[in-house]
C-alpha cells in the first residue's frame, strides 16, 4: 500500500469506512480541488468518489486493495468524465479564487491563487499528472499505474507541464521540484 495503512482488519465495515474518511478525506479533497479548480466541484467530486468507494468497500477490504488508491482513481475518473461531458468549462478558476475558499494544496505554496492559475493553464491530462505527482507526492510508478500510462509518459507529461508552469510565472514554487 502506498499510504499510511489503516488499521481496520477486524473492525466493523462501517466504522472502518468512517475512519478512512476521517483520515484520508482531506487529502482526497485537496486532490479534487487541484483537479477541478473549483471548491464546489471539488466537494462534489470528493463526495461522489467516497460514495462509490463505500459502495465497493467490502470488496475493497476482501481484495486487500488500498482504499485510498481506489478512491483516488475513482476521483480522477470522475473528473475526466465531467470534463468530457463539458465541451468547455464555463468559468475560469480566477472567478472562484479567494484565500477563504481555496484549500492549501501543496506545502510551501504561499500564493494559492497563483498556483491555481498555473494549474488552470494546463491541459486536463497534464493537470492530473501534476496533481498526483506533486500535490499528492506520489511516485512515478504509482501515478503511471493509476492513470494507466507508462512511466516514461508520466515523466514526459510532468516535464512539459512544469515547463508551461515555469514559463507562466516568476521563480519560487516550481524551482524546488
Amino acid at each position: 500500500m502506498d499510504g499510511p495503512e489503516l488499521a481496520f482488519a477486524d473492525e466493523d465495515p462501517d466504522i472502518a469506512f468512517e475512519v478512512f474518511v476521517r483520515e484520508r478525506g482531506p487529502a482526497l479533497y485537496r486532490a479534487a480541488w487541484a483537479l477541478a479548480l473549483d471548491r464546489a466541484d471539488a466537494e462534489d467530486l470528493t463526495q461522489e468518489a467516497l460514495a462509490r468507494t463505500y459502495r465497493h468497500w467490502r470488496r475493497i477490504r476482501r481484495a486487500d486493495t488500498d482504499p485510498f488508491a481506489y478512491a483516488r482513481r475513482t476521483l480522477v475518473n470522475l473528473r475526466v468524465d465531467r470534463w468530457r461531458r463539458r465541451s468547455r468549462e464555463s468559468a475560469t478558476l480566477r472567478e472562484y479564487v479567494s484565500d477563504r475558499r481555496v484549500p492549501e494544496v501543496a506545502s510551501g505554496v504561499e500564493d494559492r491563487a497563483e498556483l491555481a492559475g498555473l494549474l488552470d493553464r494546463l491541459s486536463l491530462p497534464q493537470r492530473r499528472v501534476v496533481v498526483l505527482r506533486y500535490v499528492l507526492d506520489l511516485p512515478v510508478a504509482v501515478v503511471a499505474r493509476e492513470l494507466r500510462m507508462s512511466e516514461s509518459n508520466v515523466k514526459t507529461t510532468c516535464s512539459r507541464a512544469l515547463a508551461v508552469m515555469r514559463a507562466d510565472r516568476t521563480p519560487t514554487i516550481l524551482e524546488e521540484s
